[in-house]
């Protein structure tokens, strides 16, 4: 696996990072449970990863590494400190940036802000494979041309109704601001007893028949204990339960999802990005 990643690096002379949103229309559906152990198991198989909380002032991702990280991506844009220097190191060779911890916190995009993003991340994308954004929950209309500029979006959910319906309602404000956006969505915490099949195939043809776009459903995770034992004792679960039943699903998400047939569109995200909030 790890001379496929060289040769996706290599097979394009601009190469440049797939940048991902991951996101949740309510708190509390294991979002970042799964924005960590996906990026993991795609760092595992030897593509070059960063992932970034972007929960600002509420982030996490350290804390279930067992980690604290000093700094936050609002250092790079805010505090005028290099994105070298905030960037951690955590298990699998899996680069990643804190969300920090203080509630005031909060980054303004601008003409000045959007400079000194364009200046660090102009090295990101050509180092990296996949750069993963792990999004508050709901959509922070701060962030939203950040958003609009990803390649793709996952949108994590739960079988419950209303979970489900806030994740229909997140798709439908996204493809009204964009009706090209790749959406893909995540099911979270299937028992094994709620017609799992049958949610899907509903929320899919729901979204095309009212909002004329298909969407994918990238797979399925049960409902497993050792999710929960993983959180407890602060080590990801892929690493700490790799055979576990959440572990696996996660990880045939990640084999299937991102691979070695990803041809970057005509704009990176950085230049979309720029025509969004300059133009």
């Amino acid at each position: 696996m790890k001379d496929q990643a060289e040769n996706l690096r290599n097979h394009t002379e601009m190469h440049h990072a797939k940048f991902i949103a991951i996101m949740s229309g309510k708190g509390g559906v294991g979002k970042s449970i799964f924005s960590l152990n996906y990026a993991l198991s795609i760092s595992k198989s030897g593509f070059k990863v960063l992932l970034i909380d972007f929960d600002i002032g509420m982030g996490n991702i350290d804390v279930l590494m067992g980690q604290s990280a000093s700094h936050s991506i609002v250092d790079v844009l805010i505090n005028n400190i290099s994105l070298a220097t905030v960037t951690e190191q955590g298990p699998f060779q899996l680069d990643y940036i804190g969300g920090g911890s203080a509630l005031n916190q909060s980054i303004q995009f601008d003409r000045f802000t959007f400079e000194k993003f364009q200046k660090e991340f102009d090295h990101v994308q050509k180092k990296y494979d996949l750069v993963i954004f792990d999004m508050g929950a709901g959509i922070n209309l701060q962030y939203i041309d950040v958003l609009l500029s990803m390649d793709e979006i996952f949108i994590v959910t739960t079988y419950e109704p209303t979970s489900i319906m806030d994740a229909y309602s997140m798709v439908k404000f996204l493809l009204l601001k964009n009706h090209e956006m790749h959406i893909n969505v995540i099911m979270n915490r299937s028992t094994g007893h709620n017609n799992s099949k049958e949610f899907q195939k509903r929320l899919k043809n729901t979204v095309q028949q009212f909002l004329k776009k298909e969407i994918q459903v990238l797979g399925s995770i049960p409902d497993d204990k050792y999710v929960v034992k993983s959180v407890l004792e602060q080590e990801p679960l892929v690493i700490k339960y790799p055979t576990a039943a959440a572990s696996i699903a996660i990880h045939k998400i990640a084999s299937r999802q991102f691979g070695l047939t990803y041809v970057p569109r005509k704009l990176s995200f950085l230049e979309r990005f720029k025509k969004r909030l300059l133009n």
